[in-house]
């Protein structure tokens, strides 16, 4: 199962937020207000008159989760953020292949190459899906994606490459409209 973490937005004024073990506890008048775990929370957005404890900011630095304060009316004053991780030799060679036009291609055609894939395995699925005229037209368009791939390992400039990838965007977007279902055509909800 793939989760997507959220963002925690509070604007209650006077609202507190603490650390209760792994759980946020939002306080709004000394009363509890709400739970939130803090497994599932990406980052913090507090609006206006919103307090945090101590605890809760050290550990929210700790796990490297953002908590950003704002007025009222969503103007930016401050923002917490944990050091950034990762190899520096790493980031230095990545910052050095900008020079080089053979390094840039090549990274450039393996991320078009990553977009064209799973655009057509998509593209493959919902024809599974669909019947008639929508599977013949996302089967075409698959076959569109499938001749960009093989195009790909010739492409020597980055021009060319970008032009890959905007026939093969044309590709999927022409019959995006055949993957979008609503309702009971869907099948299964979200």
């Amino acid at each position: 199962m793939f989760e997507l973490l959220n963002t925690l937005y509070i604007q209650a004024q006077g609202a507190s937020l603490g650390l209760d073990h792994d759980t946020v506890r939002v306080r709004i008048e000394g009363e509890e207000a709400s739970r939130f775990p803090l497994a599932r929370i990406d980052s913090l957005v507090l609006f206006g008159n919103v307090s945090v404890t101590p605890f809760l900011i050290h550990r929210c630095g700790e796990d490297g989760r953002p908590i950003s304060w704002l007025t009222r009316a969503g103007r930016f004053r401050a923002r917490l953020s944990s050091p950034t991780r990762g190899n520096v030799l790493l980031r230095r060679q990545q910052h050095e292949a900008l020079g080089l036009p053979e390094w840039t291609t090549r990274i450039a055609r393996q991320v078009v190459a990553g977009k064209l894939q799973n655009s057509r395995l998509v593209i493959l699925r919902a024809v599974r899906e669909s019947s008639g005229d929508a599977a013949i037209a996302l089967a075409e368009a698959a076959g569109r994606l499938g001749a960009a791939l093989k195009q790909l390992p010739q492409a020597t400039h980055l021009d060319a490459i970008r032009g890959i990838e905007g026939e093969g965007a044309r590709a999927y977007f022409g019959v995006f409209g055949h993957m979008v279902r609503s309702g009971a055509s869907a099948g299964r909800g979200f």
